[in-house]
């Protein structure tokens, strides 16, 4: 009688989620079931005046369309909801959206869609003043939102965690579309401080770069992860001047390594390297950084000695720059980096890379 949390995670006969259907008064709902359950849609509507979070694993996204709205056709709000999380199969197809005419979450602070979109229009986001937001979506889902104009420019004002993952993959679209979904996506929330990108199946780096630099300098911004691509350190240093408070930088480094052992092969690569690090240097690319934190994502043996070079060249432009964490494999790592500093090829910069720390955040 005072239950006002539930969570379900079974599909397990032996317990029926049907035996809560007329549970009330509910604040929080986390729901995780392998196939869907009309008590579910009961559950839901039965409470919606009192819902503050609710948190969906479902395999079909029309049950949430269902949610806004009775079988009699009486349009359902949820005025106290603040948190809502729907994940859905990656592969589901959505056969029918509806667009709702109300505003069913008026209240709404938190919101994560994972690869389904369930209306036609912009109901999910009508009304509400969101500042956490993570989409996971394909092209139909964004399409629609681009169509309803979720996507417009400082529609998101108030937004400060951002989380974006696009899924493009066999999609007939190149590089220019990539551009202008980029840049939508950063102009449509200026205020961020918090920054996760995967984009899929469309050439990120150039479109990446060239978002960045044709908006306005996200001047709140301080924690940045990119995965699914490969940031140079010349394309990780134009990155970087963009975002002027910019703390934390999680990337995927583009490294070159020689399998073969080529010796003389390498050492002319890293001497080039460094020549052009200290032609930056000079040119004080990256003197007013605030970047403090690097941490390379997903990394591999393989990558280790090209990352660590990567991770001392940045640290000589980045004079904040105080700690470089591989990912995994954090005490061979540190060796590999601290090897590089005392090698004669960094001698100039010794006493800087000493100064880092190589196997911890801060």
């Amino acid at each position: 009688q005072n239950t006002r949390q539930i969570k379900y995670y079974t599909s397990n006969e032996v317990f029926s989620i049907g035996t809560l259907a007329n549970l009330g008064g509910l604040t929080h709902l986390v729901y995780s079931e392998c196939s869907s359950s009309s008590t579910l849609l009961y559950l839901v509507l039965g409470n919606a005046s009192t819902l503050q979070v609710l948190n969906l694993d479902i395999d079909n996204p029309e049950q949430v369309s269902q949610f806004v709205h009775t079988d009699a056709g009486t349009q359902v709000t949820y005025p106290n909801l603040h948190t809502l999380k729907s994940v859905c199969a990656s592969d589901t197809v959505v056969e029918q959206r509806s667009a709702p005419l109300h505003t069913p979450f008026p209240e709404l602070r938190n919101l994560t869609m994972t690869h389904s979109y369930p209306f036609t229009n912009d109901a999910m986001f009508r009304g509400n003043h969101l500042g956490q937001l993570g989409l996971n979506l394909d092209i139909i889902d964004l399409l629609i939102l681009d169509k309803s104009g979720v996507l417009e420019k400082n529609r998101f004002a108030q937004v400060t965690d951002l989380d974006l993952e696009i899924n493009l993959i066999d999609q007939p679209y190149g590089t220019g579309f990539g551009q202008r979904l980029c840049r939508m996506l950063l102009e449509m929330a200026p205020n961020i401080e918090r920054l996760r990108l995967r984009f899929m199946g469309i050439p990120l780096k150039s479109s990446l770069q060239n978002s960045f630099a044709a908006v306005p300098p996200l001047d709140k911004l301080r924690f940045v992860t990119i995965t699914g691509v490969a940031l140079s350190l010349a394309e990780t240093v134009g990155l970087v001047g963009r975002i002027p408070k910019l703390s934390q930088l999680m990337i995927e480094p583009q490294t070159t390594d020689y399998e073969d052992e080529d010796y003389e092969a390498e050492g002319a690569l890293r001497a080039e390297e460094i020549r052009r690090v200290e032609e930056l240097r000079q040119a004080k690319t990256l003197s007013r950084s605030a970047l403090r934190n690097v941490i390379f994502h997903n990394p591999s043996y393989a990558d280790m000695n090209g990352a660590s070079h990567f991770a001392c060249q940045l640290a000589i432009l980045c004079p904040r720059l105080t700690c470089i964490r591989w990912g995994y494999h954090s005490s061979a790592f540190d060796s590999c980096c601290r090897d590089n500093a005392a090698d004669t090829l960094y001698s100039a910069y010794k006493k800087r890379l000493e100064s880092v720390e190589w196997t911890k955040v801060k």
